[in-house]
């Protein structure tokens, strides 16, 4: 509907959007929770790039647990840890609001229980919970967006060819360890350290540990039940210049949602 070249639309955004025709989405994983979402994702030469726009929300969103039925063990886990990760960045997010956390503890409660039963052998219950999961998920990163590991996971996937939520959930638990020790000094969300401390913990106890280190190592050992990858060097990233590429294409624009602020020099460890 827009009248500007699709590429100029994605790349630099001119001007107010015009409606296009009413959406109806269908979701045929339990993953991105895009059907409830105001944004979408381009690749354009090898970069990712966010369009973002209230037109882009679907008028309606179907939720059909038996479209899921038939998928793939690998775009079951994979799917399923995009939805997991959006709702642990959606909780610690800066933009995080009374209603998005709400969106997003019962997301995360509802994937983690399920996920790893839906890999191996899913029933009804596991691919319904699952679906809502995704869709509550969606809903919370509608309002909060996403944060670090999903702005270091877009290299990653144009670059190595790492399906998305593998891609995202190789930085989950990393920086779940890194978030848990922010300070006053390197505080990205207004409301302090204690604010972003709290949610912390309340991502912690919804992965049933006691504190961050337990709740990195769940989610180590979910990767390994989900035969995804843990580290980087597990997909091929074994040098520092590829590290050093990587994180020359990091999207900064979710990386600012962050709630501890991420120095130059750490991405490039």
């Amino acid at each position: 509907a827009q009248p500007a070249p699709a590429a100029e639309v994605v790349r630099r955004k001119p001007g107010p959007a015009i409606p296009g025709r009413p959406l109806i989405a269908v979701p045929t994983t339990a993953g991105t929770g895009s059907e409830a979402t105001h944004f979408a994702v381009v690749y354009d030469e090898g970069v990712k790039y966010s369009v973002a726009s209230p037109h882009i929300r679907p008028t309606h969103a179907v939720l059909d647990w038996r479209l899921t039925e038939k998928l793939p063990a690998e775009v079951t886990a994979h799917s399923g840890l995009d939805a997991l990760c959006q709702a642990i960045e959606s909780i610690w997010s800066i933009n995080a609001n009374e209603t998005s956390l709400l969106y997003a503890e019962e997301a995360l409660q509802l994937v983690f229980d399920n996920l790893e039963n839906a890999f191996v052998g899913a029933t009804p219950e596991n691919r319904e919970a699952l679906m809502r999961g995704a869709n509550l998920a969606g809903r919370a990163i509608d309002i909060t967006f996403t944060t670090a590991p999903h702005a270091l996971s877009y290299p990653v996937t144009s670059g190595y060819g790492v399906p998305h939520g593998a891609a995202v959930a190789l930085f989950i638990a990393p920086i779940l360890l890194y978030n848990s020790e922010v300070s006053t000094a390197d505080c990205a969300d207004l409301r302090g350290p204690k604010t972003t401390g709290r949610r912390i913990r309340r991502i912690v106890e919804l992965l049933g540990c006691e504190n961050a280190e337990g709740a990195a190592n769940r989610l180590w050992q979910m990767l390994d039940k989900l035969q995804c990858p843990r580290r980087l060097r597990d997909v091929g990233v074994t040098t520092d210049e590829q590290v050093q590429a990587i994180a020359g294409k990091v999207n900064i624009e979710r990386l600012a949602n962050n709630p501890r602020h991420i120095p130059v020099h750490a991405l490039f460890r």
